[in-house]
Formats: C-alpha cells, structure tokens, sequence
C-alpha cells in the first residue's frame, strides 16, 4: 500500500499524464480484486486499503474528467483522421481503463455485500462514464481488423464506445410494460455492462434497506421494505430483458468468463431480496464480515440450480417457498441449509 501511495505522489507531482498512470490504476484495481477475494483476513484487510487508495488516486487525478475526454477522442469521425495503428493503441488504452474503473465499482459492491465494508466512492450514480465496446472489436487482431469491424457496425459511435453508464442504469428505474418490451432493441449492452449493472443493483439493495431498517419504527420499515421489493423486482424484470437480449446470439455450451457470468448475481439479487422479505432483516444487515460465507454457500447453490437447467419458474417458486418455510428458523442463517436441502432432493448426483 505504501508502493502505491508513493507512487501515486510520485505521479501527481509530475504535473504530465503518462500511461503509467493508466497502468498503476490498473495494477491497484488487479491487486485489490485478487486480494479482497483472497481467504486470508490479512489479504483481504491489505484489499480494503487498496481499494480506498484507488478512489482517493481516481479522484485527485480526475480520473472520470480524464476517460471522458479520452472517450470523445475515440469516436469514428476522430479516429478516422488518425493513423489507424496510433487509433488502435489509443482506443484499447481508453477501453483498458474504463474496464478498469467498472471493475472497481463491482468490486465495491462485493465489498459491501459480502463483508459489509462501507463503499469508498460515492457511489456510481455520481460518475460518469461509458461501458464497454462491442466485444468484436476487443479481440480484434490487428489494427485493421479492427477499423473494418467498427466501420462496418450498424452503429461504429457505439460500437466503439459503449453505452452511457448514467444511461444504462437509469434504465433499470423506468417502469410499464410497454417500455420493458422495448429496451433491448434501445440499448447496445453487453454481458460485462450487465454484470455491472447487476452489482450497482446489489449494492442499491443493501444500502437502502440498511437506511430503512429501523427496529424503533416497525410500521415505517413495513412501509419502506414494501417499497424496496417494489422497485428492485421490476429492475429485475428489466434487467433479465437486457441479459436475454445481449446474450441470445451465444451458444448454449458457452462458458462465460467471470466478468462476463452475470447469471448467479441476478439470482443472488432475487434471494437477498426474497430475504429480506421473509427473514431476519436486522441479522442479514449486521452480520458483519461473515457475511461473505452466506454469500458463498448461495452462490455455490444458485450454480448448481443454473447448470442442472431447472426450470426456471420452477427453480424461482421453490427458491420463494424454502425462503418462506425458514423464515422463523432459529438457525445461524437458515437459507443456506434450506437451498442445499432442495438441491439434493432435486438431484442426487449432486452429492458426489
């Protein structure tokens, strides 16, 4: 931590910006992800730090300011006066680190799902950039074929540049049926935009119920949790929209990499959310950093549910009734035993 502090000085008193500064962002975004994950407390408290260096060196460099001018910079009428293997580098570099900053920002949703730790930005709402390019164009193998690719898109401006983040988000918040069956030809999403978005929805969901709890006023927590499932089931509902629309060209073999994997989130969403609607809210709230083991047990069964290629309204009307049938469990948290019950009952070949 004290490398990167030192660094980040370094960098910042040098008055001119370098892609070093591209590649320590990066480097802190790597490291903090590969500790926070890691099963040591020691590792995981080192990428806690990491994390909140990287939003104090994003905000002193105006890091947002930065990606956003290097944004328009990308888009087809200014390439195209560029030398197309300057373009190419350029571009791949903006893409690099808007990549980045996304990463950081799911990362700090995990942090605060997983082991309660409280966000160190402001959270997304209040920056501003764009997602991710068509995927063509990032494994494009040279700089050729990657200027025929995005001049040959339906639309080269997006295709090269992604979608608003302020845009995509505040489409999960429209409501009507007519608007829900209309927004996946409105919006040029990809697996990782929606894996991102599906984590802004996590975090939303667990601040806000944090805000409303309040043990003092059972009414006016009634009120405020109705509220909540409210609005993040019908995000939900546009959200499996956009993912059905963004994912139904791929094969049905296709192994997503994790970045790309939203699927089990959007699960693990509906259960935090059915959770709170039948469970110990306040035990769910406050568990603190052992929250994480909760969240790996879900997740670890919300993938057996995903390959095992139940029914999907079969799989959510079960998830719905065991959440139901433990609610006045006295167990540590009794979700996790009744997943794996139905698990096994389903398929015994999961025991092996």
């Amino acid at each position: 931590m004290k490398a990167i502090r030192s660094m980040g000085s370094n960098m910042a008193s040098s008055g001119e910006w370098t892609s070093k500064h591209d590649d320590l962002i990066i480097a802190t975004v790597l490291l903090q992800f590969l500790c926070i994950h890691h099963e040591s407390r020691a590792m995981r408290n080192m990428g806690k730090s990491a994390h909140d260096q990287l939003f104090q060196i994003m905000d002193s460099w105006q890091i947002f300011e930065r990606v956003k001018t290097w944004t328009q910079r990308c888009r087809p009428e200014a390439l195209n006066a560029r030398d197309v293997d300057e373009a190419w580098t350029d571009w791949a570099r903006c893409e690099s680190l808007r990549r980045a900053i996304m990463a950081a920002f799911i990362e700090e949703g995990c942090m605060l799902c997983c082991l309660s730790v409280a966000p160190s930005s402001r959270g997304h709402a209040d920056y501003e950039f764009n997602l991710t390019c068509d995927d063509a164009l990032w494994q494009a193998r040279s700089a050729a074929e990657w200027r025929r690719i995005w001049r040959t898109a339906r639309s080269p401006s997006m295709a090269l540049t992604g979608t608003p983040s302020q845009l995509a988000s505040r489409q999960l918040s429209r409501r009507g049926a007519l608007f829900e069956s209309r927004v996946p030809t409105a919006l040029n999403l990809h697996p990782m935009d929606l894996f991102y978005l599906i984590h802004t929805l996590l975090r939303e969901i667990l601040e806000r119920a944090s805000v409303s709890w309040r043990p003092d006023a059972p009414e006016e927590t009634a009120v405020a949790m109705a509220a909540l499932q409210v609005d993040f089931r019908a995000a939900l509902n546009i959200w499996m929209a956009l993912w059905k629309s963004a994912t139904e060209s791929l094969p049905a073999d296709y192994q997503a990499p994790f970045f790309k994997n939203a699927l089990p989130f959007y699960w693990l969403t509906q259960v935090i959310l059915s959770a709170l609607q039948y469970g110990d809210v306040l035990h769910l709230i406050e568990m603190g950093d052992k929250r994480v083991f909760v969240m790996d047990a879900w997740l670890q069964r919300i993938r057996l549910f995903i390959r095992s290629r139940i029914n999907r309204e079969e799989m959510w009307a079960e998830m719905a009734s065991v959440c139901q049938r433990i609610a006045d469990s006295d167990d540590h948290f009794p979700l996790v035993g009744g997943f794996a019950t139905f698990l096994l009952d389903k398929d015994p070949t999961f025991t092996n």
